[in-house]
């Protein structure tokens, strides 16, 4: 029988080996040792003893990332993370190791490496909670009819966050908010601020915002707007989502104005420029207001309203509802009640017949689908009561836009 002797290295009693040590203590300070140290110093022994330790861990992390490496090749790792959709985390318990050194391979490789929101939409894909809202987060990158009019309507009732970590819109009607959330795919939840009976829907997306920074959006928008630049066919709808925020149309010393207001003379400037190239609306004066930093324009001529309602509401626009529909039927009453109000554009403004025709052969067969009001409705049996009564002249420039 063997007997116990206090290990000079572990301080255990154990079967003796040799120089004091147990079998391995003896291996760890003796054998496998370097350096210099006093073996009667038990200090010494267990700084020498940290150090083993390090290089024998260095050594095994070494031979662990070499098998690793040899199991993840590039393409292997390719197919997990970029085919099959794997998070970094569950490649990472798969083969042994952190998520860090994945994330370290997937540099290596030169992988596109998802941003957070894409990772969390994926994880949920699979069902895992992620307390995470899904979002379209390229839609500011699209040049599509959506992402103008979202724009606009971000630019007059939306804001920016001074930290750039987030971005709101704010509207009394949440019907609006629900059809925006819808066209960015998102599951963002829509609030309610009771007090002052308002709709905010807010997401937080790095990728977005730099986007939204991109296309001239600023966090102090209202007072340093710049007018963005974007397609031409772009426009309408941009000008238009501004505004059903910050536009108006109101009836006031017996004519109807269509006006817009904004805190930044540049964006002004820029809506008047757009209108008089685009719509080919006269150019108007853009008024300041004394007690106030704001700046608008205003547009009363009869052919500018006409012109204006053609450039805002186009057939992609009437199919996909993209507009606020109080700010349509308040638009389309300064038309039209009980059919004459297109009469008296007509014999008051030289020329204007072929726009009329435009309006009509436009609007009067698509806005019948649309569920507006029963006011609205009336308007629309007036116009064709006025083209099924008017002369010859009438009749055969516009029998097509009453045809059903």
């Amino acid at each position: 029988m063997q007997t116990l002797t206090t290990c000079k290295g572990c301080l255990q009693n154990k079967p003796h080996h040799s120089k004091g040590y147990c079998r391995n203590c003896y291996h760890k300070f003796v054998i496998r040792g370097t350096g210099d140290f006093d073996r009667n110093d038990h200090g010494s022994y267990l700084k020498h003893l940290s150090s083993i330790k390090k290089k024998i861990s260095a050594t095994q992390k070494q031979r662990v990332k070499s098998a690793i490496i040899s199991q993840l090749t590039e393409d292997r790792l390719k197919e997990l993370y970029c085919e099959q959709k794997m998070s970094m985390g569950d490649i990472a318990k798969l083969h042994n190791c952190s998520r860090a050194y994945i994330l370290l391979l997937l540099r290596k490789y030169g992988l596109a490496i998802r941003s957070k929101s894409a990772a969390r939409g994926e994880a949920k894909k699979k069902g895992k909670n992620v307390g995470f809202s899904s979002i379209n987060e390229a839609f500011f990158k699209q040049q599509t009819p959506e992402m103008a009019y979202v724009l606009g309507f971000i630019y007059s009732d939306g804001n920016l966050g001074n930290q750039l970590n987030q971005f709101s819109i704010s509207q009394k009607e949440p019907e609006i908010l629900y059809k925006i959330r819808d066209l960015m795919d998102s599951e963002h939840k829509i609030t309610r601020q009771v007090k002052q009976e308002l709709y905010t829907l807010t997401i937080g997306n790095k990728v977005m915002i730099n986007d939204l920074l991109a296309l001239g959006l600023t966090p102090n928008k209202s007072l340093d707007d710049k007018f963005p630049v974007l397609p031409e066919i772009l426009y309408s709808h941009f000008i238009r989502g501004y505004f059903d925020g910050d536009g108006s149309i109101s009836f006031s010393s017996n004519r109807w104005r269509v006006s817009f207001v904004s805190g930044s003379k540049l964006f002004i400037e820029g809506i008047c420029k757009s209108l008089s190239n685009y719509a080919k609306t006269s150019v108007q004066p853009i008024y300041a207001f004394a007690d106030a930093r704001a700046y608008q324009v205003g547009y009363f001529r009869n052919s500018d309203l006409i012109k204006i309602f053609n450039f805002f509401y186009d057939d992609v626009t009437i199919e996909k509802e993209l507009f606020l529909k109080r700010k349509y039927q308040a638009f389309f009453s300064c038309f039209d009640y009980n059919g004459e109000r297109l009469g008296n554009i007509i014999s008051k403004e030289k020329g204007s017949l072929n726009l009329v025709i435009a309006f009509l052969k436009r609007h009067l067969t698509l806005i019948k689908e649309l569920s507006l009001k029963e006011r609205t409705q009336d308007r629309l049996k007036g116009m064709e009561n006025l083209l099924n009564t008017k002369g010859k002249q009438w009749a055969k420039e516009l029998t097509s836009c009453v045809k059903p």
